[in-house]
């Protein structure tokens, strides 16, 4: 299934979904959720991220910036975080 496909049609993410759609692990999105920065419930045993909160923390990241660079003018890019 596609991450764009997981999104159709769905109020809410299962965790497992979540992970495939964001390309994160799954600590790294249990941290985010403990911070508080991404939100999620609990049904039950479940953990659900209701959709719009997945695209509101992804719209929240910070944007990558290519940094000019001689390894730039070289023909590789790098990232500034």
């Amino acid at each position: 299934m596609t991450a764009s496909a997981i999104l159709t049609n769905k109020g809410a993410l299962s965790l497992g979904e979540f992970l495939v759609w964001s390309s994160l692990g799954r600590t790294k999105a249990l941290e985010e959720i403990a911070a508080g920065r991404l939100h999620a419930v609990k049904v039950g045993r479940r953990l659900l991220i209701p959709v719009e909160a997945a695209q509101a923390w992804l719209a929240a990241q910070p944007r990558a910036a290519f940094v000019a660079s001689e390894e730039a003018s070289q023909g590789r890019a790098s990232l500034r975080h």
